[in-house]
């Protein structure tokens, strides 16, 4: 047995054994760094929210104004993952 196939034997023992363990830690990585983006983005809105308050004067303002920052948001977001789905050639890359 060659030194390549004793090193392809270990390699495929590994992840046979372990490839279930990786993608349960993978999916549980995911999962908390979703769970810290809407935590930091739901902070950044709370701080938009009262700033647009202190400085728009009806709250119907307030409404349109972050009406259209969301929207913003969100098309900056699908076209970000657009782009990396893209680059990486996988179109479930950027799903949840």
């Amino acid at each position: 047995m060659t030194e390549l196939d004793q090193v392809d034997t270990a390699v495929r023992l590994m992840l046979g054994d372990n490839l279930a363990v990786m993608h349960a830690q993978v999916a549980a990585a995911r999962a908390l760094v979703t769970q810290l983006a809407e935590g930091y983005l739901e902070t950044y809105w709370k701080q938009l929210r009262e700033h647009a308050a202190a400085h728009y004067v009806e709250a119907r303002d307030v409404d349109e104004v972050l009406a259209m920052l969301t929207e913003r948001y969100i098309a900056a977001d699908v076209q970000r993952r657009r782009e990396r789905a893209a680059a990486v050639g996988d179109l479930y890359l950027g799903e949840r």
